[in-house]
């Protein structure tokens, strides 16, 4: 990917497309088969986010037309976009921001898939989950988590990478990084 550095990273709904985010850019890749990133090619980016210096995370609403990017500059927050045309990032507008209070960093971000409850992963190696008064806007987001999923024990030696929510948020996967060995990647799995 040599227009963009990947930090964060997630599919559209067809997995005829991928987006990446890193520090305040993100990009959508177009794909000529479905979930395959082997012939990859840039079909749009913005070189700035409003807000969004250090982006670490993004995921997308299931109809395309809201994105939310973590940001870790100035304590940790989730920014809200509206997206002009669904899955299309060239035209965006900032529409808020979630400071989840107790998080550090949030180095992975996921919904379930009505879009009524948010799950970060932050630095502390735990899930935060976070309920939304409304399906995917993040007005009104609880900010203290409803629950909290601690991971510590696993990722005792593990650098957190990212987080996703599915089987109809029956399991949960995390990505991460062994310290001191950026070769060695893990995938941990959980039943919830």
């Amino acid at each position: 990917l040599s227009a963009q550095a990947a930090d964060g990273m997630v599919f559209g709904t067809s997995g005829l497309s991928f987006y990446v985010v890193s520090q305040g850019k993100a990009a959508r890749y177009a794909l000529t088969s479905a979930w395959s990133v082997s012939g990859a090619t840039l079909a749009e980016s913005v070189n700035s986010l409003a807000s969004v210096s250090a982006a670490t995370a993004i995921a997308l609403s299931s109809d395309g037309l809201k994105m939310f990017v973590a940001d870790r500059v100035g304590g940790a927050t989730v920014e809200e976009f509206a997206l002009t045309s669904a899955f299309s990032i060239s035209a965006n507008s900032r529409l808020g921001s979630f400071d989840p209070a107790t998080t550090d960093d949030i180095y992975g971000i996921d919904f379930s898939s009505d879009g009524k409850t948010m799950f970060l992963l932050d630095q502390g190696e735990a899930i935060r989950q976070h309920t939304l008064v409304s399906a995917w806007s993040l007005g009104g987001a609880s900010i203290s988590p409803a629950q909290s999923f601690d991971i510590s024990s696993q990722m005792s030696s593990v650098i957190s990478g990212g987080v996703v929510i599915a089987d109809g948020g029956r399991r949960m996967y995390i990505t991460g990084t062994s310290a001191g060995a950026p070769s060695d990647r893990k995938i941990f799995q959980y039943s919830l």
